[in-house]
């Protein structure tokens, strides 16, 4: 098996503008690095889902768990839908971060132990899972191209 190497692109124009190279840039709240491995994208969003957690984990002795899951959507679930079309396709190594922050929250909404099985937890919430969530975007752009394609 060979290694792909990516050409060395030292120079790019547009018109009269020179671009330069960069190893990494942020561009709408999504971090893009020059290989797409998405690690810092990554990082990025779990920070973002354990400040989200820690609100589910103040307030789970003072709401009920409908009230909680409503809470999941409101400052959980928008971190893992935006622009997940992108940067859901990464390794499942890269994604593996995200993974353990949703289900943290899940088990914090259900007052369940860390060690409980992931598999319990959206069999009781039927919620979706990040590659549940990145599989039905990809479906439902798929869909919408179809349906413009014949009108």
């Amino acid at each position: 098996m060979t290694n792909n190497v990516l050409p060395n692109i030292q120079e790019i124009s547009l018109g009269n503008e020179r671009m330069e190279r960069v190893n990494h840039a942020k561009l709408r709240g999504v971090e893009y690095d020059s290989k797409l491995f998405w690690k810092k994208n990554t990082n990025l969003v779990t920070g973002r889902l354990y400040r989200a957690n820690a609100i589910l984990y103040k307030l789970r002795y003072l709401v009920d768990r409908r009230w909680l899951t409503r809470l999941y959507y409101a400052f959980f679930y928008p971190h893992i839908n935006y622009c997940c079309s992108i940067w859901g396709s990464a390794s499942k190594k890269a994604l593996t971060p995200i993974i353990v922050a949703q289900h943290r929250a899940l088990k914090t909404i259900l007052h369940l132990k860390p060690r409980t099985p992931s598999i319990i937890l959206y069999q009781k919430t039927k919620l979706l899972t990040m590659c549940e969530v990145y599989q039905y975007l990809m479906l439902k752009c798929m869909y919408n191209t179809v349906i413009n394609s014949f009108q």
